[in-house]
């Protein structure tokens, strides 16, 4: 039989509730630092950090770790900076608790991800 993987097994129900957690912590966060309001953005922080998923809040070069670190010393504009900077590159980043099932099973097309010549 194959590898599958069912639609509930690999996200489940608290994957989900993560997932929406974070969405509205990032809401939060972005309204917070729209108003300037710095206890609000730190409150919105914690909270995005606190379920382990965001291991990039750790590192300081990460847009995530600089956010972190400006609101740490009270800089509101760094930490705007920094959220900026996290929104711009969030296409690139992936958050395991939002990745679809599917995804984990791709490499099963038969490719090798060598050059495909296609002049043959």
């Amino acid at each position: 039989m194959g590898m599958g993987i069912s639609s509930t097994g690999a996200v489940g129900q608290g994957g989900v509730q993560a997932w929406q957690q974070s969405q509205q912590s990032m809401q939060s966060l972005s309204q917070a630092l729209a108003a300037g309001d710095l206890d609000s953005a730190k409150k919105a922080y914690a909270s995005l950090t606190a379920n382990g998923n965001n291991k990039s809040a750790s590192d300081p070069g990460s847009p995530l770790g600089q956010l972190g670190q400006a609101l740490k010393n009270g800089d509101v504009a760094g930490a705007q900076k920094a959220f900026s900077q996290m929104k711009a590159s969030h296409g690139h980043h992936h958050h395991k608790a939002a990745a679809p099932a599917a995804t984990q099973s791709s490499s099963a097309t038969g490719t090798t991800g060598g050059m495909v010549n296609t002049y043959a």
